[in-house]
């Protein structure tokens, strides 16, 4: 068997992280994952001086409330224990940290991992998680088209460089190429990141002809018009609660 080199493997986790700017500082998608597949991402924002600001956009706090877990001030204060052993607070569901401008790479992957830490606090509690979009998701993916077509959280290259993981890749009726990828949108939050990845798969030659399938949370109010307008630029869009119309989702990928 050949093994990788270190010098491979860095490159490699290095390809997983994404830097972009933006107006008041950058956006960082960290080599990191919640357990419900969502890409970690941090945001770093630029105070007096050399003093710096980063944090998650309470995007831990969205991931656990998704598992069944709805924010509340207890809730919180449970969380802040846990998130202070990474040296971070934990305010308005936020988990942020201060640092200088010469810290500002090691904390983003310490806030990424408090961020973790809150997402995955369900995991720590003998409640039953009610509801994880994705996995509603997929399981309703299996139930329409059969469960040896659905590929869950299948890592796409596009001609960008990037590498994404898509939360399902539907297969062809011989399981022999991809002829759908689908992404499960939950929330305002997780519009951005799904709209670039889409957008990057979109203009990728080898699978641009792949279809696009964007299942988004509607039993919630929390998208926006907006966002279903980037959205529907880069993929076909289904509510969720149209996952009983079984044949509207079978007939996207044909």
């Amino acid at each position: 068997m050949t093994r990788p080199t270190p010098q491979e493997l860095k490159r490699e986790l290095c390809d997983l992280t994404v830097v972009e700017p933006t107006t008041f500082g950058f956006e960082i998608a960290l080599a990191q994952v919640y357990g419900n597949g969502e890409t970690v991402i941090v945001t770093v924002q630029h105070e007096d001086g050399s003093r710096f600001y980063v944090h998650d956009g309470g995007n831990g706090a969205m991931a656990l409330e998704a598992g069944g877990h709805p924010m509340s001030a207890k809730l919180e204060d449970d969380l802040r224990r846990g998130v202070s052993a990474y040296g971070c607070n934990i305010a308005q569901a936020r988990v942020s940290k201060q640092c200088s401008v010469d810290d500002v790479a090691a904390t983003a992957a310490i806030v990424g991992c408090a961020s973790r830490f809150v997402a995955d606090y369900h995991l720590q509690s003998e409640v039953r998680p009610m509801f994880d979009f994705r996995q509603q998701v997929i399981e309703t993916l299996a139930e329409t088209i059969g469960s040896n077509r659905i590929r869950e959280n299948d890592e796409v290259t596009a001609k960008s460089g990037s590498r994404y993981q898509v939360s399902a890749t539907i297969l062809d009726e011989r399981q022999t190429k991809p002829v759908a990828y689908v992404e499960a949108v939950s929330n305002h939050q997780s519009v951005t990141r799904k709209f670039r990845a889409l957008y990057d798969i979109m203009h990728t030659p080898m699978i641009a002809e792949t279809q696009r399938v964007a299942i988004i949370d509607d039993t919630r109010r929390n998208i926006t018009s907006a966002d279903l307008a980037l959205l529907r630029d880069v993929s076909k869009t289904v509510g969720f609660r149209e996952r009983n119309n079984l044949s509207r989702i079978a007939e996207l990928i044909h």
